[in-house]
Formats: C-alpha cells, structure tokens, sequence
C-alpha cells in the first residue's frame, strides 16, 4: 500500500523565484520609468561610443559619467529636458541601479561618491530654469463652474445607461479621490459596500483593500466616505449607485461594463456582459469634458486633484484628508491644493478695490489727501480737453463727496476770488511749477473742519 504524500506546509522558492516577488512590490507605472532613466542614460553612452552597460561601474566611474550626463542631456528633439523631466530621469536611475538585479549598495543622490555629479545636477537646472522650462504642468482642478455643468448634463443623467454609469464613476472617482486609472480595471461589484451609520443614514465605502502606488506594504484601508442625501431625491449618490450595481449584468462580477445600446426603461439589465478596458476607463474624463462640453479637457487625475482640493477648503486636517487620497507626505498633498483662475481672479480683484479706493479720488499726479479740503488742478498730460478730472472733498469727521466734472469746465475758474470773503491764516492762493508737465499748479488754502459745496452753473 502506498504511503500518501504528505502536504508540504512551506514553499520552496529559488532565488529567480524571490528576485521576481521582490520586483512586484514596486509599482508597475514606477518600474516602467525606472527602464526608461536607465535606456536613457544608454543612449547617452552609445551616442559617445563610450560602454553602455553602466550597472558594471564603479560609484567613482558613474560619477563622472552622470557629470557629463546631467549637463548634456537633451529630449529626442534636442531640446532641453524640462525640470521634473531631468529630476524624473535622476530618480529613476537611482532605483533601476538601488533595486534587484543590480541591488547597489551607493545612491547617487545622496552618497559622497556622486557629490560632483550632483554639483552638475544643480548646475543643469539652473540652466533649465533660465531657459523658461523650471515649470511644472500640474493637472488642472475642475472649476467650479465646469463641475456643476457637468452634474446638470444629460451625460450624468441616472435615466440612461450611459448617464448612469458616468455619474457612478464620476461619484466614485472623486469621492474617494481615485489616482486617475489606478485599479479601476479590476473593481468588481464587491470592490465597495453600502453600509449605515448609527443615526440611520446609509453610506458607501471601499469593502476590499487593493495595492496602490502608496501603499503596497502596510495594512491600512485607505478609504474615504460616500454618504446618501436624502435631499438629492434620486439623484442621491448612494441611491445611483444602488439602482447601477441592480442594472448591471449578472454574467461577470466586473463594476464597469458598457451599457445596452438598446434598453427599455424597466429593463432589469442595462448593461452588457462586456467589462470594459483598459483603454476606454483611462478616456473616462477627456471624453465627458468634451460632450458636455467642459471649458477645458480634463482628466481622470484631474478629478482627483478636485477632490483633495475641496477637502482642503472645507478646512480639514491634512491627516484627515491623506487617510482619503492616500498621500503619505504633507508635501505630496500640498501639490493637490490648487488655486484656481476663479480664486486668483477673485484675490486680483481684491487688490484692485483696494488700490481703487485709494486713487479714485486723486487728480493723476496728485499727492494723498488727509482730511482736509484740497482743489488741485495739477494734470498729467491729456489726449482731449473732454477728458475727465476727479474732484474729491474729505473732511473729518464729515461725509466725503466725490464727484467728476470736465475740465474744460474749470478752465476759467478763479480760486482767489472764489475763497476771498473766507477768513484764514492761510488763505493765499500759491502759483508753483511742476518741473515734469511744465504746468502751472495752484494749491488752494487748507481749512479744516468744513465742507464745500461748489455749484457750476452752464446756463451762463
């Protein structure tokens, strides 16, 4: 009789086999750039004739290669690189040489070895940043404007497959401020639950944890809330969503599939038993800005950047808000608090009031007038006598009067009988010459506490 083999209860592994389980702790989107520094930095080598096979070097070799590289490096149009290009090739190399097969134990961002290299990297960004390219492209947040358009449009109306899985997709993706495409492909109908709070209302948030860019390694759930607004009616987002997963086909466990071209409204199914891909889930955000049409063409990020961005301006805490987005650093999510045209048009126009209440009053040339009543008629220079010149009377604590007449209208007037019967120490009418307009500017006499009211008669 044979002797049934015992079950191993460990697994046996060989060193491709654990070389391989260490490269998927990193990110696919990360492994792809690091190749990309690394080609890079080849075709530098190549281009020189010089040996390409870089990872055979010693720190000191390497160091006085990336000298030359950093300075010399150019774009497949022989332009300079921009300066998170030239940042984004540095880091990459520096993992594609820190990571397995190659396992370095030097970095060349930071070990002594690379300190000349270095020297030459702040050089290069120097340069990049006279040549106007130091800028960084951010995603652009969603204005407020465009966001309300888009929820009030027909293509996130919940009464039609299409509109309802926008909307859907459009709640979860800023909800729960997704990273643009990331997992997006592989959610299912189990990826999110609806749950309830203790006071009743009902609210959806992520049931599985999944592996992000951030967090690959730690045992969090990083998950924001989406709570029901029973004043929203039907287009509450926990009732979208719970009329979506009852429409969805039963055939495949996948959350997105292309809707039914042909559908009945009391259809129990509206979508077809197709997922959809890769490829149409990244359009997501490109395509709806251009069928509302947006004002500009968003993308997937953008909504992500939108989310973050409003959270902050709620004045929550950032700790409160990296447990939604899942940045692991303050200064990863202060990139995603934008301000937005609307905002800086809005603190532009603050400016503008305030210096506006300052000069409105004031001749062009004139000195800042303190409480006292001043008529001056120093001018800069204008294209028409029609032009208009701002009169201004403040007397303290009195009311201020402003008002605005023509010049030609004060032409022949004569301050010196105009203030003759006023008794003041003061009272004498200087003539001066402004040595910029070669005009002459008359200072009428300071008298404080009053008011005057001057009447012009044009009937005469």
């Amino acid at each position: 009789m044979e002797q049934t083999q015992q079950k191993k209860r460990f697994a046996t592994l060989s060193e491709n086999d654990i070389e391989n389980k260490k490269l998927k702790v990193i990110a696919k989107n990360t492994t792809q750039c690091n190749k990309l520094a690394a080609n890079t930095f080849k075709e530098n080598l190549k281009e020189k004739n010089m040996n390409e096979n870089f990872e055979l070097l010693s720190a000191e070799e390497l160091a006085e290669m990336l000298q030359h590289f950093y300075l010399e490096a150019r774009t497949k149009d022989g332009e300079l690189y921009k300066k998170k290009s030239l940042e984004s090739l540095r880091y990459g190399m520096n993992r594609y040489l820190k990571l397995p097969p190659h396992s370095k134990p030097f970095d060349i961002i930071s070990s002594p070895e690379f300190a000349v290299a270095n020297e030459a990297y702040k050089a290069a960004q120097c340069e990049i940043k006279r040549s106007g390219k130091a800028s960084v492209d951010h995603y652009p947040k969603i204005e407020d404007s465009d966001l309300v358009n888009l929820y009030h449009s027909v293509y996130l109306s919940p009464n039609t497959p299409t509109g309802l899985l926008n909307r859907v997709q459009m709640n979860i993706r800023l909800y729960f401020c997704r990273r643009a495409n990331e997992n997006m492909y592989s959610m299912t109908k189990d990826t999110f639950k609806i749950k309830t709070y203790p006071n009743g209302k009902k609210y959806i948030c992520k049931e599985l944890d999944e592996l992000t860019k951030n967090h690959r390694d730690d045992n969090e759930l990083i998950s924001g809330h989406m709570p029901e607004d029973t004043d929203c009616g039907d287009l509450c987002p926990v009732r979208v969503y719970e009329k979506y997963i009852l429409k969805l086909n039963p055939g495949t466990n996948r959350l997105w599939q292309y809707p039914r071209e042909c559908y009945l409204t009391d259809d129990d199914v509206w979508f077809q038993n197709k997922p959809m891909g890769k490829d149409t889930l990244q359009k997501f955000m490109t395509k709806l800005s251009k069928s509302v049409p947006l004002s500009k063409v968003y993308t997937n990020h953008s909504v992500r950047v939108t989310g973050a961005s409003l959270l902050g301006k709620y004045s929550f805490s950032p700790a409160q808000i990296m447990s939604v987005t899942g940045h692991k650093s303050l200064s990863a999510l202060s990139v995603y608090q934008r301000v937005t045209d609307e905002e800086k048009m809005m603190m532009g126009a603050a400016i503008g009031s305030i210096t506006k209440e300052k000069t409105k009053s004031l001749p062009y040339g004139q000195a800042e007038i303190k409480g006292t009543a001043t008529y001056a008629l120093e001018m800069a220079p204008r294209p028409s006598s029609s032009a208009l010149l701002p009169i201004h009377s403040n007397v303290l604590p009195g009311p201020s009067i402003n008002e605005s007449i023509s010049q030609a209208e004060l032409a022949d007037l004569n301050l010196d009988e105009l203030f003759c019967d006023f008794e003041s120490d003061n009272h004498a009418i200087t003539n001066t010459m402004n040595s910029q307009t070669n005009l002459s500017v008359r200072k009428a006499p300071v008298y404080m506490n009053c008011t005057f009211n001057i009447t012009i008669n044009n009937n005469k």
